[in-house]
């Protein structure tokens, strides 16, 4: 569409949308903020207080020659835009939903944020807007970035004008500029007609990209691998139920509905890989509990039969990250996992898939903690893989097949969610929080994709112009549960601060008035507070995107620690508890995180060293140097009351509780707390509050100190969120906060052109 924008920027409340540079900012900060969802936001600002129709918004941003699952992709965008603003669709205060006709917004627009009269007269933005993610020109090659505004560039040619107009008025006589500004115009004019038949002539070149849902089912379908053939598409699917550990393969055939099922032992994950000849499929199968026997890489034939277990797989301290790849004689596969004997690294091992021998490749850089996503190019002589270092940090390597010195492409801060080569092999795609890039194998500056949100796992057709990918949309709230000193429910779960985002780790101050818990309400994760109701939000920090978290008060309540990957590794960092600039802390060379302060206020306690040999540690609020405690591992600690021990998990397969005393003395398991997935939990002044994260409908129990006997409590309502082990229980001991699975959801994009 043409839209000739009257105002470069638009204030409304503590918010300030530039439609020049499509930014969105609250008090001078730039908010996160997905170029689609800006056009909506931008659709909305144009005419304030009228109702502009879901079909408006269907033929601006997805026109009737790009298809794509509009229902989904307008509500997802409108879902952004409340989370960039803070804004609830229960109570809205910016953007109002009229049921099944579209949305308006509702907020005051200050009148002070209208251009002048002569600027509002120019053509600020001529855009035509294709694509299921909107914000670039239709003729645009996918990823080509805007340019439009930035140095360098002729963003604005009618300022250029007027500035040398001004300039040759201080020399010359009227007459004289009226005759330069004329041939400026006329250059001008016919500058901009070559550039659009220029521009026209591209645009007939370049591959119409053609954007469908590859598949719409209930449940999550996950990992994605086409045939040979690039026909057909074999994916994990829990089958229509909720659980997310109930994954069995299957396979469907592009352009039809229904697929076939060619497993039958539900699992955690399921990860496919087609084989180059089309007769077999690979799949590594994760498992927990009682049957971590069934773990392991399997083959089972494409058109259904008996599996055929090639070899173990190894569950160590990270949960297996689900890829693996054939060599393109279809005689070894690689993977990436653990080894019996170091279960806290993770490495990629090449297996023959007729010996079954196995043998174990070198990392990239003695930096990498675990290694994810190996994937070997076209013609077999390339390996590319991650390296990730952290949590929230990871490198993409690419070495000579099978023997080479390895390079270091790319290094990302965020969450990496897949990794796969061009049919070409020149170019890798990977997913980086929520969106695509691509970056050229021999290095270079990625660019994005301009079609894809909340993307991960991306794969390409050995033949024909397929891209797929998975769009997984993954939301988590606070919730406050009332119970009793038995830890038994008195009254129904209430949402405590709703946000169609990810939100958890809370944490009571500790006179019980005010709540610190991290949240991507902002667009990035950062810490937040809240008063006790949920209520009066304020954003601590600004990072603007590095893996920000796990906030906690100090005890007089005028500080909270938290950690960030903002360096570039994990660091603890303090900050006023009603903001200011954040102090970071010494740590260890590996750095530290998930901070905890003493009940006297003068140690903060963290996790530090490699996640390979991650142990707990003690360090001045003030600074100074770091002391050891534990010598056998741990990860997330909290002190008791008395203020003589600290309570931790221990790392491995299976978590355990184990304590320590304040000085480093009496490394030992708490005996009576079982074996557990992933236990969320906090102290209490009776004893330790947790349930297990990975259990279905999961149990609260108290570990009495008193008696050293576990206690039974109610059923946690809802779905829990799996590895999160933040949640808090009110001083007074009558209110429970935790966090909550509210929307999960994960289909698979087919993208028909790609190249």
């Amino acid at each position: 569409m043409t839209h000739i924008v009257h105002q470069r920027v638009v204030r409304f409340g503590a918010f300030e949308a530039d439609l020049r540079t499509q930014e969105l900012r609250k008090h001078g900060l730039r908010i996160k903020l997905p170029r689609q969802s800006f056009q909506v936001l931008e659709m909305l600002l144009d005419r304030p207080g009228e109702l502009v129709s879901r079909e408006e918004l269907q033929k601006a941003l997805w026109p009737a020659d790009t298809f794509v699952d509009f229902e989904n992709g307008l509500n997802n965008a409108v879902k952004r835009i409340r989370g960039a603003l803070g804004d609830s669709a229960d109570s809205p205060r910016f953007v109002e939903t009229l049921p099944r006709l579209g949305y308006r917004f509702i907020s005051t627009i200050d009148p002070q944020s209208k251009s002048s009269p002569s600027e509002s007269a120019q053509i600020s933005q001529i855009e035509p807007q294709s694509g299921s993610n909107g914000g670039t020109h239709g003729d645009r090659p996918p990823g080509l970035r805007d340019t439009a505004g930035e140095p360098g560039t002729n963003g604005n040619s009618s300022d250029s004008l007027s500035s040398f107009a001004s300039k040759t008025h201080r020399n010359s006589s009227s007459r004289l500029l009226r005759k330069i500004g004329l041939i400026a115009f006329a250059a001008l004019a016919l500058g901009g007609i070559a550039f659009t038949l220029w521009r026209a002539g591209r645009s007939s070149a370049l591959p119409t990209l053609t954007i469908v849902p590859l598949t719409s089912y209930p449940g999550l379908e996950v990992g994605p691998t086409f045939s040979p053939d690039g026909t057909k598409v074999a994916f994990a699917w829990t089958g229509g139920e909720e659980r997310d550990d109930n994954f069995d393969l299957y396979v469907k055939v592009i352009g039809t509905e229904t697929p076939v099922q060619l497993t039958h032992t539900p699992s955690l994950g399921l990860y496919p890989s087609w084989s180059p000849d089309g007769r077999f499929i690979a799949f590594a199968r994760l498992t927990l509990g009682d049957n971590r026997d069934d773990a392991g890489l399997f083959l089972i034939p494409a058109v259904g039969g008996p599996e055929r277990k090639l070899t173990d797989l190894v569950i160590g301290h990270y949960i297996y990250q689900g890829a693996i790849t054939w060599s393109p004689d279809g005689k070894f596969l690689l993977y990436a996992g653990p080894s019996e004997n170091e279960r806290t690294r993770s490495h990629v091992s090449l297996l023959n898939v007729e010996t079954l021998e196995t043998k174990r490749l070198p990392d990239p850089s003695e930096n990498c903690q675990f290694i994810t996503f190996p994937v070997l190019s076209p013609d077999g002589r390339t390996l590319a893989e991650a390296c990730q270092l952290s949590f929230g940090l990871s490198s993409i390597y690419v070495t000579p097949f099978p023997n080479g010195k390895s390079r270091l492409l790319i290094q990302n801060k965020g969450d990496l969610g897949g990794l796969t080569w061009s049919k070409d092999g020149r170019c890798l795609i990977y997913a980086l929080n929520g969106e695509l890039w691509r970056i050229a194998a021999s290095g270079g500056t990625p660019e994005r994709l301009w079609f894809a949100q909340d993307a991960q796992g991306p794969v390409i057709s050995p033949t024909g112009n397929r891209l797929a990918y998975m769009r997984s949309v993954f939301f988590s709230d606070l919730w406050s549960l009332p119970i009793d000193r038995e830890i038994r429910t008195t009254g129904s779960p209430t949402r405590f601060v709703a946000a169609n985002v990810e939100q958890k780790n809370p944490q009571f101050s500790p006179d019980g008035t005010r709540v610190a818990f991290e949240s991507v309400r902002s667009g990035s994760t950062e810490i937040w507070t809240s008063d006790a109701e949920g209520k009066n939000l304020q954003q601590l920090t600004n990072f603007r995107g590095p893996l920000t978290g796990t906030p906690r008060w100090s005890p007089d309540g005028k500080q909270i620690a938290f950690d960030s990957r903002a360096s570039g590794r994990p660091e603890v960092y303090v900050i006023g508890a009603d903001g200011g600039s954040p102090r970071m802390l010494p740590t260890t060379p590996d750095g530290g995180s998930v901070p905890y302060w003493s009940h006297d206020g003068r140690w903060i306690y963290f996790v530090g060293g490699s996640t390979s040999n991650s142990q707990l540690y003690k360090v001045r609020p003030e600074g100074g140097k770091p002391v050891q405690l534990t010598r056998t591992g741990g990860f997330i600690s909290m002190e008791s009351p008395d203020g003589k021990r600290l309570f931790y998990t221990s790392v491995g397969e299976r978590v355990t509780i184990w304590s320590v005393s304040v000085d480093g003395e009496d490394e030992h398991r708490v005996a009576g707390i079982p074996d557990l997935g992933w236990p969320a939990f906090t102290i209490t002044s009776q004893g330790i509050l947790y349930y297990d994260t990975l259990e279905a409908n999961p149990t609260l129990h108290l570990y009495d100190f008193a008696t050293g006997q576990l206690r039974n409590g109610s059923r946690v309502p809802g779905r829990p969120t799996s590895f999160n082990a933040g949640i808090t229980i009110s001083p007074d001991g009558r209110s429970l906060l935790f966090p909550q699975i509210s929307e999960e959801t994960s289909d698979l994009i087919l993208v028909e052109g790609f190249q």
